[in-house]
């Protein structure tokens, strides 16, 4: 077990900064996750998103989203948004709203959905890491 949780954890190790990592890109805007932020809770997993418009919206540039996902059953809640006035998550911040995880309703994202690009990454890089560090027997 402990080669399984030692890969677990330096996969999913933390720096202080975030390391997006452009996961989709349309017309519109850009999808990208924070890789450092990914942890791994109960059974859950835990990560932010960012999406960054092309063009500001009325309101904002670009927004973060706080996820927890089930792998399981390939769904998510948004436990966090935060929009902000500037591209990619930077400067001021115009609104943040929290929502208490059991209040949150999931989300089952259709397969051609970012989201579920996303969600699809962050669950076959923890299937992948069990399968190449299985626990032992002792």
């Amino acid at each position: 077990m402990k080669p399984l949780f030692l890969t677990i954890a330096l996969l999913f190790s933390t720096p202080a900064w975030a390391e997006w990592e452009l996961f989709a890109s349309g017309p519109i805007a850009e999808v990208y996750m924070d890789l450092n932020s990914i942890r791994i809770k109960d059974g859950y997993v835990f990560h932010w998103e960012l999406i960054n418009w092309k063009k500001p919206t009325e309101r904002f540039h670009s927004l973060k989203m706080y996820r927890q996902s089930d792998c399981d059953l390939r769904r998510q809640k948004t436990l966090q948004i935060v929009t902000y006035l500037q591209p990619m998550g930077v400067g001021k911040v115009i609104d943040s709203e929290s929502v208490a995880p059991d209040e949150e309703k999931w989300e089952y994202p259709p397969p051609d959905d970012n989201s579920a690009l996303a969600l699809g990454y962050i669950c076959n890089a923890l299937e992948n890491a069990k399968k190449n560090n299985p626990p032992s027997r002792n």
